[in-house]
């Protein structure tokens, strides 16, 4: 039996970590899956290199290809699933709807499996998630308020369900010893395209309250995790001079090296992050964390986890106390076994 899945998947951390987990368990239930990538193929390829130990997989990138070859590589599928992430939303973000549309008419199941809906409000944005709804089999959504949008927009009922970030399914290494080890991790991002932020002075202050925690915690070490090195490199070269001005170690992690970004955030003392994959690891591996709020997703993952004192606030950065409070030891049996239903549904 074949899978194919379908997504943003290349060189960023929070996409990779989603399609780990999904590679990790699918492995198991398919002989073969595909990959159809709007990203770098090259790093793809590099970032699930394990996996290709255990599984046939092949990657596709979808702006190489025509119409033709896409549906002759889907062919045979058993469904065509999006994995992951904020699919939909007005700053750009289709699902996919082409290839899905395309696989549907070849009788292929569709499915969403653990996607976020983030500022639709424009009639196009609209328009797509209601054809999303209409082709898919099933769509589950990472929070509730998401799902409250989708219900919204018409979509039907018997076709959403909750689920939790997939990403949840990494559960903490037992060779890591979290805690133990003495650096922060941190991540920033660029802000570009959020109107009302400026870019510079957002990061500046990030790295700047991650030099007082670091003084808070004892600790002269961070490792800067750069989830996304297309979007986020110079401005995690401009967190790492201040982190160098002030006199902390620094060492670089790129977020496609996935294994050595995991391990990263599992043996932390603290994560601190804007991007949202680094935070769901860390309180899925019962490492503390903060996350800065530049998205409704990072403030509904927060409050889907009773975490909000572990939110920072989108203009009140340098006023932030950190909660230095253990995570608290919620067991995530439930949690888990809402994802794996999520991922049966395909079977």
């Amino acid at each position: 039996m074949k899978l194919s899945l379908i997504g943003y998947y290349g060189g960023n951390f929070g996409d990779l970590l989603m399609l780990d987990t999904l590679i990790s368990y699918y492995k198991r239930k398919f002989s073969s899956i595909s990959i159809f990538t709007y990203g770098d193929k090259d790093i793809l390829d590099q970032a699930i290199s394990l996996h290709k130990r255990d599984v046939e997989i092949e990657t596709v990138p979808l702006n190489l290809i025509s119409v033709a070859v896409f549906l002759e590589k889907v062919k045979g599928s058993s469904a065509l699933a999006w994995g992951g992430g904020t699919c939909f939303m007005d700053q750009g973000g289709t699902g996919g709807l082409k290839y899905m549309a395309l696989a549907r008419s070849q009788g292929i199941p569709i499915y969403y499996l653990g996607i976020g809906m983030d500022s639709i409000t424009k009639s196009k944005t609209k328009l797509i998630v209601k054809a999303a709804g209409f082709l898919s089999r099933k769509i589950f959504l990472r929070d509730n308020k998401s799902l409250a949008t989708a219900k919204k927009l018409g979509i039907d009922n018997t076709k959403l369900s909750f689920v939790p970030d997939l990403a949840l399914l990494h559960k903490l290494d037992p060779a890591a010893s979290g805690g133990t080890q003495q650096y922060v991790v941190f991540s920033c991002r660029d802000l570009t395209e959020y109107n009302g932020l400026d870019n510079h002075k957002v990061n500046r202050d990030l790295a700047l309250l991650v030099v007082r925690l670091c003084a808070k915690l004892g600790v002269n070490r961070v490792v800067n995790l750069i989830c996304d090195s297309e979007t986020d490199l110079s401005q995690a070269q401009l967190c790492n001079e201040v982190f160098q001005e002030n006199g902390i170690l620094t060492e670089i992690v790129m977020g496609h090296q996935i294994e050595s970004a995991i391990n990263a955030i599992q043996r932390a003392s603290f994560v601190v992050s804007a991007r949202l994959h680094p935070a769901v690891l860390a309180h899925a591996s019962g490492i503390r964390f903060a996350i800065y709020n530049y998205s409704d997703k990072n403030l509904k993952f927060t409050e889907e986890e009773h975490q909000t004192s572990r939110l920072i606030d989108r203009f009140q950065i340098e006023n932030y106390t950190f909660d230095l409070n253990p995570i608290p030891n919620i067991a995530h049996i439930e949690k888990e076994k809402l994802i794996i239903q999520a991922l049966d549904a395909v079977l």
